[in-house]
């Protein structure tokens, strides 16, 4: 699996990411999987799911930010 560095640096990744494709009944679904979080991680997942939607006509399947998270990232003086 390869491992993608943080665009536009030569230094050493803040965090790492893997990707993998699995074919589902009718399509190919991409994983990633990352070793750190980020503040866009819960909005992105969020707009995904969104998106994913309104393509197919089902209903929303995105999950609401848990707490738990929330507070981990206000620790870190992240605003969400």
């Amino acid at each position: 699996m390869p491992v993608k560095p943080r665009a536009g640096t030569n230094r050493v990744p803040v965090r790492n990411e893997m990707f993998f494709r699995l074919p589902m009944a009718d399509e190919f679904r991409t994983f990633i999987v990352r070793d750190g979080l980020v503040v866009e991680d819960p909005y992105l997942g969020l707009v995904q799911a969104k998106l994913r939607s309104i393509k197919t006509g089902e209903n929303f399947a995105g999950e609401n930010t848990t707490r738990k998270l929330k507070d981990d990232l206000i620790k870190v003086n992240i605003q969400i």
